[in-house]
């Protein structure tokens, strides 16, 4: 395990380890995200977030 040197000479032990976060995803309806992207004639870059989650 590696340290890490502090100024004043004190040493504390450095942990590696990995950060998950988990969120919940609200999806629209399936017939809804269609529709939307429909509105956007297919073209994904005019949709907002707020028409797929």
């Amino acid at each position: 395990m590696e340290t890490i040197s502090f100024f004043d000479g004190r040493k504390i032990p450095l942990e590696r380890h990995k950060v998950r976060i988990v969120q919940q995803l609200n999806l629209l309806p399936v017939e809804e995200r269609l529709a939307r992207i429909k509105e956007a004639s297919n073209n994904l870059y005019l949709l907002r977030n707020k028409d797929i989650f």
